[in-house]
């Protein structure tokens, strides 16, 4: 029966015959016989709740006609259409679009990419053409692909910047929302605009936000460091070089890219100052109440990848990166070249081009030296509660006392030299004034 009636809308050229194969018989729709239409016709019988929707040119021709549910003695007529319910209203008077995805990465050649952009930032694109992109920093600075409604972030950035530069990408058109029911509001008199079930709907002065801040929440692996630096003048130098190591060493250790860890300072605040008290539980105290400061180095993918578990499942293997990172700035070519203090090679990777002027290979080396010099001292405590670091500094004015030494000049040249050095195996300072050498030790004043 269905073969006849296939043959039944063949012969009348509803649809056409395909072969497919042997003795393969297959019909399909007749496009050049079908045509769309917006203006439409509501029919109806008096007998049945179901509704008839028709091309408005052929309403006439409905009616009268039997009701085709069966058991419905009853004809068709027409039906008045109701108002249009809320989910109706949203399909009618939105712009809706099929989302078409593609992906922009370094996987595509540069002439893929390039015709990808032109398509995802046309003016009058099609509806074939992509309009959402999942894209990696290959889509970051000097990229234009238009005007973008959303962005979203799957992992942490690395820098300030970094997240500005790619949020900023959505925020070349404006929008105002409804702080309770996220409505956008456009542009017009007609007042603000809210969801059916929105409280504020007959709020006159209905809270409307400007602006609107997306976050984005997980756990995952991190460790936290104290560094052997105080919050002191010249010590940004001293922590974006060390930071600069530790990724050498990272990457060195786990022989491949390590992205997904990324590393920020923080600083404890200063006893008494700060807070007003004392120092929370587990923060070091200085008795020369300089703030101390901290590296976290934490993991972007959410639950971690187990790097930075393995990392400390015991102190060998994070003394092995330290040691790693040493090797590999001592090595490195650019020693050879006197004006440079680190390369590309070494400390200065593009993730850390920002901080770039305040990075020393130099520096990184003398800090990992006073590190390791103590490698078979270490010792378990309990927390970083009542910790101390660098006991060479009796109080923060003391350290602003040895910056201000290594600036001085006469004449437009350096009158005074600092280094630091082992004082009778403890860490202290070399100061050098003309022919005059003078040594400055952790428990003693000069020599």
């Amino acid at each position: 029966m269905l073969v006849e009636a296939l043959c039944a809308l063949e012969n009348a050229g509803l649809v056409c015959r395909l072969e497919v194969g042997r003795a393969g018989r297959a019909w399909a729709l007749d496009p050049a016989r079908f045509y769309a239409t917006a203006r439409s016709a509501v029919m109806r019988c008096a007998g049945s709740n179901r509704t008839l929707v028709v091309p408005e040119q052929e309403a006439d021709l409905w009616l009268g006609v039997p009701c085709l549910d069966l058991g419905v003695q009853a004809v068709y007529e027409r039906h008045a259409v109701e108002p249009p319910t809320w989910f109706g209203r949203l399909y009618h008077e939105t712009l809706i679009r099929r989302l078409v995805a593609a992906e922009h990465t370094a996987l595509l050649t540069r002439d893929e990419r390039d015709r990808l952009q032109q398509r995802f930032s046309s003016p009058n694109p099609r509806p074939w053409e992509p309009n959402l992109l999942s894209a990696t920093p290959t889509l970051e600075l000097g990229i234009d692909v238009g005007d973008l409604s959303t962005v979203v972030l799957c992992s942490v950035p690395p820098a300030q910047a970094n997240y500005l530069q790619r949020v900023g990408r959505a925020g070349r058109r404006d929008f105002r929302v409804c702080r309770r029911c996220g409505t956008v509001q456009t542009s017009g008199d007609d007042g603000a605009q809210h969801a059916s079930t929105c409280g504020a709907r007959n709020d006159a002065q209905a809270p409307i936000a400007d602006c609107l801040y997306l976050y984005r929440e997980f756990r995952s692996e991190a460790v936290q460091m104290l560094l052997p630096v105080l919050d002191t003048p010249g010590s940004e130098r001293r922590v974006s070089s060390f930071v600069a190591a530790l990724e050498l060493g990272l990457r060195r250790h786990f022989s491949g890219r390590i992205d997904h860890l990324r590393a920020t300072t923080r600083r404890s605040p200063r006893q008494g100052r700060s807070t007003g008290g004392p120092e929370p539980a587990g923060e070091p105290e200085d008795g020369g109440g300089a703030a101390h400061q901290y590296l976290l180095l934490y993991d972007t993918v959410p639950s971690g990848t187990g790097y930075l578990k393995e990392l400390m499942a015991e102190p060998g293997k994070l003394l092995s990166v330290f040691e790693e990172a040493r090797e590999a700035l001592k090595s490195c070519a650019c020693n050879q070249e006197p004006e440079k203090d680190g390369c590309y090679r070494c400390v200065f990777a593009y993730r850390r081009s920002r901080e770039m002027a305040e990075t020393s290979r130099d520096t990184a080396v003398e800090m990992l030296d006073r590190i390791l010099a103590h490698k078979d001292e270490l010792e378990e405590v309990p927390s970083l509660g009542g910790l101390t670091i660098n006991a060479t500094f009796d109080s923060e004015l003391e350290a602003r006392f040895v910056e201000a030494l290594r600036r001085v000049e006469v004449n437009g040249a350096r009158a005074v030299q600092v280094r630091a050095d082992l004082v009778q195996g403890k860490p202290g300072y070399v100061l050098k004034v003309g022919d005059h050498t003078y040594l400055r030790g952790n428990a003693g004043g000069p020599r």
